[in-house]
C-alpha cells in the first residue's frame, strides 16, 4: 500500500508532529502593495509567490525592519500575478504603507523541526512514514482490518511506531526536545508522550490471529 502525498503531509501534521510549513507561497521578500490606514480589515500584498495563501497563516508587518504587529489571514486567497489581497485579524493597528516588509511565521510541529544539529528539518523520511505505514500493516493485520475506521487504526499504528522512534534512547527527537526545554518541560512531555504509547498498545497490541481482511485506505 503505497501511501499518496497527501496522506503522507496527514500523516505528519494530525499524527506524527512532524512538519514544517515555510509558507514558500509567499516568495522571498512580499511586500505591501498599497498603503491602508490603521483599521483595515484587508492588506493589499505583492512580490508573492505561486498559490494560495492559506486561511490561519499568521504573519508579521515590519516597517524599517522592525516588527510592528503580526495579523492572522482569516481567509485562504488564490494568488495572482503576485499579488493577493488578505483579510486580517486584528484590524490593522499601525498605517501600512506601500513597500513595507510582511513576513509569513514558519510552523514546526515539533521541537525537532527548530532544533538540530543540520538546521530546519525533518525527523522522518517520507520513505521512513512509508515504512512505519507498512511495518504497522504487518504487526497489527488483524486488528485494522477488523476495526469499524480502518483508515484511523492504521494511522494510530503509525503514531505508535513514532512515537517509539522518538523515545529511543539518544535519538535525535530526545535531544532535540532537551535541547529545547526552555520551561524545563522535557520531562512532562516525555512522560505525555510515553502515557499516549501505552493508550495505542492498549488499543493495537490484541490478538493477531486468524485471516487477513480486506482493507481501503483512502
Amino acid at each position: 500500500m503505497a501511501l499518496t502525498d497527501e496522506q503522507i503531509r496527514t500523516i505528519r501534521k494530525d499524527w506524527i508532529d512532524d512538519y514544517v510549513d515555510l509558507h514558500p507561497e509567499w516568495g522571498i521578500s512580499p511586500t505591501v502593495r498599497v498603503s491602508a490606514s490603521v483599521g483595515s480589515a484587508t492588506l493589499s500584498l505583492t512580490s508573492l509567490g505561486v498559490g494560495t495563501i492559506n486561511r490561519g497563516t499568521p504573519f508579521d508587518h515590519l516597517g524599517a525592519g522592525i516588527r510592528r504587529d503580526t495579523y492572522t489571514v482569516m481567509e485562504s486567497v488564490a494568488i495572482a500575478a503576485g499579488n493577493a489581497v488578505v483579510s486580517i485579524q486584528p484590524l490593522l493597528a499601525t498605517a501600512a504603507t506601500a513597500g513595507e516588509t510582511v513576513k509569513p511565521q514558519p510552523i514546526y510541529k515539533s521541537a525537532y523541526n527548530r532544533q538540530n544539529s543540520k538546521g530546519i528539518a525533518l525527523l522522518f523520511s517520507d520513505a521512513d512514514i512509508q515504512d512505519m505505514a507498512d511495518e504497522a500493516d504487518r504487526r497489527w493485520t488483524r486488528n485494522i482490518s477488523g476495526a469499524n475506521d480502518i483508515e484511523r487504526r492504521l494511522l494510530e499504528g503509525i503514531e505508535l511506531l513514532a512515537i517509539d522512534r522518538k523515545l529511543r534512547s539518544g535519538s535525535g527527537f530526545r535531544q532535540a526536545l532537551k535541547a529545547d526545554d526552555q520551561r524545563n518541560t522535557f520531562q512532562l512531555e516525555i512522560a505525555d508522550l510515553n502515557a499516549r504509547a501505552k493508550e495505542l498498545h492498549a488499543i493495537l497490541d490484541t490478538d493477531q490471529k486468524g485471516p487477513r481482511f480486506g482493507r481501503l485506505f483512502r
